[in-house]
């Protein structure tokens, strides 16, 4: 399970959640232990009238939704229409700055 404490430093160090999702949820993957922990990084696709929104965040190895970033949001995110994804081979510079100072 990941720690709120770790959680809570990886939300404060994203600061305004709107489009931090991938970033946010990456460094939070690498630094709970990713796999090997039982995280896995899931992503989801919301088409409205006007927009498509693409989004990332983390189920946790209790099957529990962890995602830093569902403030942006002024609408219930469907969580349950999710799947399973895998980052990039490598780690966007963003995730891995962030790492590196939460590191």
């Amino acid at each position: 399970m990941i720690s709120e404490a770790l959680k809570a430093r990886v939300r404060a160090e994203i600061g305004d959640p709107h489009d931090q999702c991938y970033t946010a949820s990456e460094a939070l993957y690498v630094l709970a232990g990713g796999k090997a922990a039982g995280i896995t990084p899931m992503h989801g696709v919301v088409e409205t009238e006007h927009t498509r929104i693409s989004h990332w965040w983390l189920r946790d190895e209790d099957g529990s939704v962890v995602d830093l970033t569902a403030d942006q949001f002024d609408f219930p995110w469907p969580y349950a229409e999710g799947r399973g994804r895998g980052f990039q081979t490598h780690m966007k510079r963003a995730a891995r700055e962030l790492v590196e100072r939460l590191s």
